[in-house]
């Protein structure tokens, strides 16, 4: 795999013939849709096929896998494009298998709302272990809300994607910290939540659960890791997982400093897997995001939670969501506004400005000015994705997850792809 900048002169043309490849593999592989404005300083990936098939009268996904003795979901994890119509075109080369290097297992989680776009689910599935549907809220009484998220949990199984349960505290559109205290402290209240999960769970053909730790008060410290063990073991025992969520605040990751009441190790020790959250930037418009602090700084983070955290069950959580301010930022009351990757993309196309890379946050970015303002937008880019992927192999972690996955980002996916054999739960449809 390579990595290729677009240089000032670069064409789609000029590119494939400076790497051996046809023009229209490095356009289905980036899903570059407009060949002709591609953006300068943008980054694509140029992947090698090992083996490939032409596509005969009456073949079929299931048909060329058995052929080739892969799975239907690697040969749509391989050309990703087919998921765009109902069927193969005669004629058309995919691919069967990439050239690559030796692959680690990873486990890969990404976060959905109930109203993302089947279209969308059908292309990201196959490089999901998981699938964490937003979000079920706790209630003080131990009931939980319901929410429309059928269709989802029944393609997930279908792609052999284990689906999981979002489960939070809620009060008055926020986050509640008295909600588990409350619930911690009684064993009556306990009770009534973990049969409501149950239920909920079985019900709807749930795989397992994704918890998150609110902040916890110094002294539930020991009574809410007893919780949390009291629930995997519920869980376990019944043959669902329990993922727990870990989101460090700011101050975590620029000091170090973590809070009295995360007892990391017990967390760590009582759940299957443990999600170290790096990207719930979208709850607080009002504050920088993390993708804006120094990778030495996330990478510092990492390094102290694997410290207590068992790397064999921890999840580096990464954002895929893009950020726009109106300059200049003032803490507390510059509005961020959120901002897909295409969509960041277009605005260098349409104003005719390079896209730049900020190493020390290992972010790209565009700056410029309209309408007599300053305007500011920070993404992440497949070359981003690139330092979380080498963090990841660097500390042996277990897996990604990324929030969130409401837009389909291909060269994340192949970059992923490319370097990972992504983790299935569950035995895709056939």
């Amino acid at each position: 795999m390579v990595k290729h900048i677009i240089q000032q002169g670069d064409t789609v043309d000029s590119i494939a013939n400076q790497y051996g490849i046809t023009p229209e593999r490095l356009i289905l592989e980036n899903e570059i849709t407009d060949p002709n404005r591609m953006a300068i300083g943008e980054m694509i990936l140029v992947v090698y096929p090992k083996q490939t098939y032409i596509v005969q009268e009456g073949d079929t996904l299931s048909s060329i896998a058995d052929a080739f003795n892969v799975s239907w979901i690697d040969i749509l994890k391989n050309n990703p494009y087919i998921t765009d119509r109902d069927e193969l075109i005669v004629g058309e080369e995919i691919v069967i298998e990439f050239e690559d290097e030796n692959k680690l297992p990873l486990t890969i989680n990404g976060y959905a709302f109930p109203y993302i776009s089947m279209d969308v689910l059908k292309k990201t599935l196959p490089f999901l272990t998981y699938i964490t549907i937003i979000g079920h809220y706790i209630f003080s009484d131990g009931s939980i809300n319901n929410i429309d998220d059928i269709e989802i949990i029944q393609l997930a199984l279908d792609y052999g994607v284990g689906a999981l349960m979002h489960i939070f505290t809620y009060s008055n559109e926020t986050t509640d910290n008295n909600i588990f205290h409350t619930i911690i402290h009684d064993n009556a209240m306990q009770d009534i939540l973990l049969d409501n999960i149950l239920t909920m769970l079985r019900l709807k053909g749930y795989y397992g659960v994704n918890i998150d730790t609110p902040y916890i008060y110094p002294q539930d410290k020991e009574i809410y890791v007893e919780f949390i063990n009291k629930l995997s073991q519920q869980l376990n025992e019944a043959g669902f997982v329990l993922i727990t969520t870990i989101s460090p605040s700011d101050i975590e990751i620029t000091t170090g400093i973590t809070y009295f009441g995360i007892d990391y190790v017990g967390i760590s020790q009582a759940s299957n897997n443990v999600i170290y959250n790096l990207s719930y930037d979208w709850a607080n418009p009002y504050g920088i995001p993390k993708s804006a602090f120094s990778f030495k700084k996330i990478t510092m983070a990492v390094s102290s939670a694997c410290s207590q955290l068992e790397p064999n069950k921890m999840l580096l959580g990464i954002t895929s969501i893009g950020y726009y301010w109106i300059l200049p930022y003032v803490s507390g009351t510059t509005v961020t506004t959120f901002i897909n990757h295409t969509n960041a993309v277009n605005i260098a196309r349409d104003h005719g400005i390079p896209i730049q890379f900020n190493e020390i946050n290992q972010s790209s970015y565009i700056h410029y000015i309209e309408g007599g303002f300053e305007n500011m937008v920070l993404f992440k880019d497949v070359r981003s994705m690139a330092s979380y992927a080498d963090l990841i192999k660097e500390y042996n972690l277990s897996g990604v997850s990324f929030f969130n996955i409401m837009y389909y980002f291909p060269r994340t996916w192949l970059l992923f792809h490319s370097q990972f054999e992504i983790n299935k739960v569950l035995s895709p449809l056939q």
